[in-house]
């Protein structure tokens, strides 16, 4: 029996023993510090931008929650992750007995830190989105399946989730919507669709053969590049908050969308230029 048949239907906690890849790029790549660093890079720049100044503890919970949910997305291998993804897989199991403490000094920041901000209601929403991202990952006792394993929700869950997070919280502590909320949140959107559905198209072969349904399954390769740059044309138009860095981030990932073709085999391309998107407001602010 094939190790994919094996795991047919289920999750599975992957577990090995270290192996020599153990260099500090790819620890940081496995244990996904790259998009976690890059969500508060994004969410910060992003409020900035709309001209408030968040409170300095905000950042640090989305790096926390990052940290959290995408390591125990990885944490929790799909049958198709095998197909789709087996160096990934392979190289972010040597890095089992790290993830979980990670996964538990997060856990522990994450539902400190706003007690330490004074604020009971961002705890509570913390504390919903964290048991909806746990749902995501992980089959709840009271639900029948995961929620990434209703037909499309993959593709959208994560889109909304960080969206919820990055734009909606900070409300929670603002007296009043800053103007331009309306477009950067739809440009916050578009961005996070465009990264995903890029990262579907590279898994639709195993998400076929798995029967996973994603955007990318539903549609088809040819469809799916029409719904991407649909994307693009949204998120572009959206762009009207912030001209400047809304428009160049949008060219980035265009342009690393365009590299996709020749690109879609190597890991690097999604840890540090697909990934990497969440970086660039930040840069070009720099600019």
């Amino acid at each position: 029996m094939s190790t994919v048949d094996r795991y047919a239907g289920k999750p599975c906690f992957l577990t090995a023993r270290p192996a020599v890849a153990t260099i500090p790029c790819t620890a940081a790549a496995s244990l996904n510090f790259i998009p976690a660093i890059g969500i508060p890079a994004f969410g910060w720049t992003i409020w900035h931008l709309l001209g408030v100044s968040l409170h300095p503890l905000l950042p640090l919970l989305w790096f926390a929650g990052g940290l959290l949910v995408y390591n125990l997305d990885r944490a929790v291998a799909d049958p198709a992750d095998l197909t789709n993804i087996p160096g990934r897989v392979q190289r972010d199991a040597a890095f089992a007995d790290s993830r979980r403490v990670l996964m538990a000094a997060s856990a522990l920041l994450l539902f400190a830190g706003p007690l330490l901000l004074g604020a009971w209601q961002v705890a509570a929403v913390i504390s919903a989105g964290t048991v909806a991202c746990v749902g995501y990952s992980v089959r709840l006792p009271l639900l029948p399946v995961r929620i990434k394993d209703v037909p499309v929700v993959k593709t959208f869950f994560p889109v909304l989730a960080i969206t919820v997070a990055l734009m909606g919280t900070p409300l929670l502590l603002l007296p009043e919507l800053p103007a331009g909320f309306g477009a950067a949140t739809v440009w916050v959107l578009g961005i996070l669709l465009a990264n995903v559905i890029v990262c579907d198209l590279r898994d639709l072969h195993g998400d076929r053969e798995r029967r996973v349904v994603t955007l990318a399954v539903l549609c088809g390769g040819r469809g799916t590049a029409v719904a991407l740059a649909a994307v693009f044309l949204l998120t572009a138009a959206a762009s009207v908050w912030q001209l400047h860095v809304a428009l160049g981030t949008v060219g980035y990932l265009a342009a690393a969308a365009v590299c996709f073709p020749i690109a879609r085999v190597r890991q690097w391309y999604y840890d540090c230029v697909v990934d990497g998107v969440l970086f660039v407001p930040l840069l070009l602010c720099a600019v």
